[in-house]
Order: structure tokens, then sequence, then C-alpha cells
């Protein structure tokens, strides 16, 4: 949530969000802001169809345990 700083400006805390819908809008359009959405897969294959899966080639990232 978006607060009032002591300089007057906005500032939006860092937020990581999980347990998000594959047709969230959040993944598939720019975020201008601290947030890390936080996706899950049950395979390498499903990983991959999800990150060919946007229109705009957004940034993502991979940890693999």
């Amino acid at each position: 949530m978006a607060r009032r700083s002591a300089s007057a400006a906005y500032f939006y805390a860092p937020t990581v969000l999980a347990g998000i819908a594959d047709d969230a809008t959040l993944l598939r359009e720019e975020i201008f802001g601290p947030v890390a959405p936080v996706k899950t897969f049950s395979s390498d294959d499903e990983a991959l169809r999800a990150a060919n899966d946007s229109e705009y080639g957004l940034v993502a990232y991979v940890f693999h345990a």
C-alpha cells in the first residue's frame, strides 16, 4: 500500500506476492514498483510454458533446487 513519507512523496514498500493465479494481470503487464510476484511450478516444462506465455517478454528469474 502506498503511503506518504516524511518528505511528502509517496512510498510503496517492497512487496513479495505468492499464490498468484495463472491469469493474474501482474504476470502479464509491467509493474512499476518494488513488487516481486513469486510463482512455483511442478516441472521444468510447466515453467518454460509460463515463461514463454508473455506478449512483451517481461523479465523472469529462475531458482531451481
